[in-house]
């Protein structure tokens, strides 16, 4: 039976969306196969859901979106490396390669600001709609790059793929090496360029020469205060000057540097004033100092937490009498709590003794 339903009704529809243009479309077909999947009370097959996750890892591509095709990459390469019994260590290679890439490619989420916590805003609507494509994927929680990166390494990804790609997790998150990073990173765009055997990977190249462009200017923006544009473009070659600007641009708005393009003397003025506060976040990627506003703020924290502690010390009897009043509290709370547990209760059962009357009363009745 499970056989009859892998073949004539998963099994044509994971084969159906690969060849639809729509994003919608592939959508809808990739939503139809989970639903199958998840009514039917037979678990499909190991290779079905390679299959599966396959083809999902395209529609995700098709649409742009490269978190999601990065995770479901992810899942394929582990399936398909325990499904295969023959497998050689240039196919673990090359799917290694192509995870590894999927998931450096991923762009960098943005810094958003305090604000935009509690107003709607376009990144707040696609969070809502990315726990509904973590379930095509049978996660509990949406993926992001950062959780992606890690488990590469905790799962000893990192290190399977070509040696000539081996560096390039070093070098785009954990190396600190601006003066060096796309003279590095350039060789790894040669090989894929040129190597005929596994084309697929040179979809990615557009994706990570976005991602070393972002790292070098988070990197530069740490060690210069003023860069002259000229001298940026020597430290990407692959990049024009159009392209270097507009990465910029987009930085700013993303809140992810604190920069100001000088037109007039061609250069950029990196850190700004203590203005909007921003969200407090793990630095991502390789990192040696905070901007000067960064670094205001996290004084004006550690300077409150000094005063807290110091208060404490010199009136400890007010903590005492604060905890004292919280356990207070808590206490009525549990008892108010109790009180109304009992009363529901007691409801309950006046509720279940009247229905029965009732239907005694019917019984009498009818007879």
């Amino acid at each position: 039976m499970t056989a009859l339903f892998d073949l004539f009704i998963l099994a044509p529809l994971a084969e159906q969306y690969p060849s639809i243009t729509s994003k919608t479309g592939a959508y809808n077909a990739t939503e139809d196969i989970h639903g199958l999947m998840t009514l039917s009370k037979m678990s499909p097959k190991p290779q079905l859901m390679a299959n599966y996750y396959q083809k999902l890892a395209l529609v995700f591509w098709k649409a742009g979106n490269h978190l999601f095709h990065a995770s479901a990459l992810f899942r394929y390469f582990h399936l398909a490396k325990d499904l295969k019994k023959n497998i050689t260590q240039e196919e673990i290679q090359r799917m290694a390669s192509r995870v590894v890439l999927a998931t450096l490619a991923v762009p960098m989420p943005p810094n958003r600001p305090e604000i935009d916590r509690l107003v709607e805003t376009e990144e707040n609507v696609g969070e809502k709609n990315q726990r509904l494509l973590a379930t095509l994927l049978g996660l509990n929680n949406p993926p992001s790059r950062a959780s992606l990166v890690k488990e590469l390494v905790q799962l000893g990804v990192v290190g399977l793929e070509l040696p000539q790609l081996q560096d390039l997790y070093r070098w785009l998150e954990v190396d600190f090496q601006p003066l060096k990073l796309s003279g590095c990173v350039m060789q790894c765009f040669d090989f894929i360029n040129k190597w005929e055997e596994c084309s697929e990977l040179r979809m990615y190249v557009t994706a990570l020469q976005d991602i070393t462009i972002m790292r070098l200017l988070k990197e530069v923006s740490q060690v210069y205060q003023t860069i002259e544009i000229k001298r940026l473009l020597e430290l990407a070659p692959f990049a024009n000057a159009f392209y270097l600007e507009n990465m910029v641009v987009d930085a700013v708005r993303r809140n992810d540097l604190q920069v100001r393009i000088d037109h007039k003397r061609r250069c950029l003025h990196f850190g700004s004033e203590l203005s909007v506060s921003q969200q407090e976040e793990v630095v991502e990627g390789p990192h040696l100092q905070g901007m000067p506003s960064e670094q205001i703020r996290c004084q004006l924290v550690k300077l409150c937490s000094v005063l807290q502690r110091s208060v404490h010390l010199i009136r400890p009897e007010e903590e005492e009498e604060e905890c004292k009043q919280m356990e207070e509290r808590q206490q009525k709370m549990r008892e108010a709590e109790k009180e109304r547990i009992v009363r529901e209760a007691e409801e309950r059962a006046k509720q279940r003794s009247q229905r029965e009357q009732d239907e005694m009363k019917k019984k009498v009745v009818l007879e």
